[in-house]
């Protein structure tokens, strides 16, 4: 279904740009030695590529989209919202502590893609899963470390953020972190 929607927008942008307005010149002095622009325009790529060549891409973009497993293509997905950057946020030791209801549907952690986030998750992963908890991944500097933090808990729903507003208002610096409706634990 996520490809088919993919196909159809890669459509519809190929139908908006192969599909240009076309008007005559006008003529304001024809001297008889003028000669056409567009060999010039094509060497410079300034113009347009034709619907040949954009049907050619698409299909190639396609290809690959279809090749890739779904790991590939979640880290494709998020490729450019790197690197994700929580100067306030650190790892370390975080000290559990009851709060006030906040009104979440579900349980947030926060990771890092350092050493205590992911030994701390493999450990809690079935815990996190069982719980449905949400993954905020901070300070994260490209998409295959995104991926590879990712792998070890797959079943898990990850989101490349900057967590320092949310951190700062529950007054917690480090990770990684469980945050619930009524509580904050390592």
């Amino acid at each position: 279904m996520n490809n088919l929607k993919q196909y159809m927008m890669l459509l519809m942008l190929v139908m908006t740009i192969s599909s240009p307005l076309q008007a005559e010149p006008v003529v304001l002095y024809d001297s008889g030695l003028a000669v056409s622009a567009v060999p010039y325009l094509q060497k410079a790529k300034l113009l347009p590529p034709s619907t040949a060549t954009l049907n050619k891409q698409i299909a190639q973009q396609l290809k690959r989209l279809q090749a890739m497993t779904p790991q590939q293509r979640a880290s494709q997905q998020f490729a450019n919202l790197f690197p994700v950057k929580s100067p306030s946020l650190s790892p370390g030791k975080v000290i559990s502590r009851d709060i006030d209801s906040i009104a979440l549907d579900r349980p947030i952690c926060v990771v890092g893609n350092d050493a205590l986030s992911r030994d701390w998750l493999s450990r809690v992963s079935d815990k996190l899963m069982q719980a449905g908890a949400v993954c905020l991944a901070v300070n994260i500097d490209s998409a295959l470390a995104f991926a590879s933090l990712r792998q070890l808990s797959p079943e898990l729903l990850f989101q490349p953020v900057s967590g320092d507003d949310i951190m700062r208002q529950l007054g917690i610096f480090h990770y990684p972190v469980v945050i619930s409706n009524d509580m904050i634990e390592q």
